[in-house]
């Protein structure tokens, strides 16, 4: 019987002293019923009522300015009338009577429907990145606070699609093993796809600025190098997605920190199914767009390897499509270790046909960096 009181008891006793105003801050409604925050459902309104004048404002600022005047942000309305909320936001409003004012009440409001199971899935799971080039380590040493990037975990980051066929709001969706982050209030729309890292000032150096934009939040803790069940909750605690990945057995081993990301195949599918993911054709994924999957222009037909006689290992090439393709800039590589080991010759293979090539037209590569595996 004491809890339930203690709070009016106090704001009491703080009136009493004049530490605390006599009369109440506006409450908020949505279609006139009192609702702090959350999604104003499609066609609802919200209001604001008290008694006094009532000032509110949608730009982050308080009603108030210091001193006591009205902020040039600030709008008056009648208490019952229905606020104009333009975008989803925190809205934050006081009343006015005389010189005095109520203390500030403050609340996010969405125009999107919240998220909820079958609208999210985890897309792409960057859990074992690659470590820092030399470019990205010279970069990161000539930061305003200098960096070593000697931790690759520092480049993580997890990609959420919305599948639904409308936009959603992410306030309150949570991530809760693990790695731990609670959304704010972002809007998806339909098929956009929401950036979760690590390390924002790492993942610009390796993604760049354009990336840095579909980034919504920062977890804690880390993903692990061995594979771990990730989970992803409503704002009401349902259950969005749990995922449980891997690194050995069926799971793809590139994702496993040599320069690819988990990506899901299909996200109608089983999640928890090694089969449905792949690792990622961009060289350190491609985070906050959809992964352009096996290129599969030209595929390696057939292979001669350590041939009885004295003769060079042979490869034989073969165009799918239907144009001439040049191999220009074209790599072969039999090691994890060494994506660029042999540059393939110049060459144009025509459409549907075949290239044999042999051991002794490898040549070495230049040193341009990785864009893509084919």
């Amino acid at each position: 019987s004491y809890f339930p009181v203690r709070t009016a008891n106090e704001l009491n006793n703080l009136r009493g002293d004049n530490l605390f105003p006599s009369f109440d801050a506006p409450v908020f409604r949505v279609n006139g019923a009192p609702q702090h925050g959350g999604e104003i459902p499609d066609g609802g309104s919200l209001s604001l009522t008290g008694t006094g004048t009532i000032y509110y404002t949608t730009d982050g600022s308080d009603p108030r300015r210091e001193g006591g005047a009205v902020s040039a942000s600030a709008t008056a309305i009648a208490s019952g009338a229905s606020l104009p909320l333009a975008a989803s936001g925190l809205v934050r409003t006081r009343i006015r009577t005389g010189s005095q004012w109520s203390a500030l009440n403050e609340a996010t409001f969405v125009l999107e429907a919240l998220a909820t199971p079958g609208d999210l899935v985890i897309s792409e799971i960057n859990y074992h990145p690659f470590p820092a080039s030399f470019a990205e380590r010279a970069a990161a040493a000539a930061l305003p606070v200098p960096r070593s990037l000697d931790n690759e975990d520092d480049f993580e980051f997890l990609e959420i699609h919305n599948l639904s066929t409308g936009a959603v709001n992410l306030l309150g969706t949570r991530l809760s093993s693990g790695v731990e982050l609670t959304l704010g209030n972002v809007a998806l729309p339909p098929n956009g796809r929401a950036v979760l890292v690590r390390d924002p000032e790492a993942f610009t150096l390796r993604y760049g600025t354009d990336a840095l934009a579909a980034v919504v939040g920062t977890y804690k803790l880390n993903l692990s190098n061995e594979g771990e069940t990730l989970t992803l909750l409503a704002q009401d605690g349902t259950l969005i997605q749990q995922v449980a990945f891997g690194d050995s057995g069926r799971w793809p081993e590139r994702p496993d920190g040599d320069g690819s990301t988990l990506e899901l195949i299909d996200p109608l599918l089983d999640p928890n199914d090694p089969d449905n993911w792949r690792p990622s054709c961009e060289f350190h994924g491609s985070p906050g767009v959809a992964g352009s999957g096996t290129d599969g222009r030209i595929v390696i037909n057939e292979v001669r390897s350590n041939p009885a006689l004295a003769e060079p290992d042979v490869i034989e090439l073969h165009n799918t499509t239907g144009s001439d393709l040049d191999l220009d800039g074209w790599f072969l590589t039999d090691t994890k270790a060494a994506y660029r080991a042999f540059r393939l010759p110049s060459a144009t293979i025509a459409a549907g046909d075949y290239l044999t090539i042999d051991a002794t037209r490898f040549n070495q590569p230049a040193g341009n960096p990785i864009a893509d595996y084919t």
